[in-house]
């Protein structure tokens, strides 16, 4: 069984729905991603519904077939996976990455795959929502070399509507994370008439300029998920909304930029 933050086990295992091999996106180089069921946030545009909750998932996809998202993994298991990558990873820098969900909600498994990660040169990031209690951050910041660190709104009203949770954490746990070895790429993701406010674009900006060392990446939003919240039975509040197109997304990286980042530190993702 998945351990949550702050439990430990003997062998750590973890739900996982999906593994992804020779990942382009997911920090530098050549990576396997792991994702992990599990998550605090009920972000509204959220790619990965399936990663809302910890359990094994079976439903029917609009096509008629039948899917099952989770499945029960050991550190040994996964790793298995992982290594059989490395010669990837020690060409191009690359390493696995664990995402989700929120993959620090099963922090022992985390902990244990980053440390065989660690013993055997290779490379780790992680992806988070910046929510959990500092104690979380702590306990992984030695064993993580890459942050992929999620900033998602501006101000705690429109967060906690966004997001289902609060912002503060996000900024106190930025603010730890940059003060540590590890690097911290800004994930941003972007979503016309909900979050891509000129407010928002300034706070980025902002975040830039004080923490110089960070780098940025625009995530634009797409549609694509929608037919999973439908089979999963959850409510999708932008079911109307199309995918952004990439002049849009060029355009809020310009204006991030004319509002004070430094161009060479923002990226659009495809």
């Amino acid at each position: 069984m998945a351990t949550p933050a702050g439990e430990s086990g003997g062998s750590p295992s973890a739900i996982v729905f999906d593994i992804q091999r020779t990942a382009m996106n997911d920090g530098p180089g050549i990576r396997t991603t792991i994702f992990l069921k599990g998550c605090n946030l009920r972000c509204v545009w959220c790619h990965n519904p399936e990663s809302f909750e910890t359990r094994p998932q079976t439903v029917v996809l609009p096509n008629g077939t039948e899917r099952t998202y989770g499945t029960p993994m050991s550190v040994d298991e996964v790793f298995a996976v992982v290594v059989a990558d490395r010669a990837f990873y020690e060409s191009t820098g690359g390493g696995v990455t664990v995402s989700g969900g929120e993959p620090l909600l099963q922090i022992d498994f985390v902990e244990a795959l980053f440390r065989q990660c660690r013993d055997e040169g290779i490379g780790t990031a992680l992806e988070t929502n910046g929510t959990l209690p500092r104690r979380a951050y702590e306990r992984i910041a030695g064993l993580t070399d890459h942050f992929l660190y999620d900033y998602k709104a501006t101000g705690a009203e429109a967060h906690l509507d966004l997001t289902g949770g609060p912002i503060g954490p996000v900024l106190a746990n930025l603010s730890y994370i940059v003060g540590t070895a590890s690097s911290v790429i800004l994930r941003l993701p972007l979503v016309e008439t909900v979050n891509a406010t000129d407010e928002h674009l300034a706070a980025i900006a902002g975040l830039a300029l004080r923490y110089p060392s960070v780098s940025l990446e625009i995530m634009p939003y797409h549609a694509t998920a929608r037919d999973k919240w439908h089979a999963l039975g959850i409510p999708y509040r932008l079911a109307g909304l199309p995918s952004m197109e990439p002049a849009a997304a060029e355009a809020l990286r310009d204006r991030i930029v004319e509002l004070g980042c430094p161009s060479e530190h923002i990226v659009v993702s495809s």
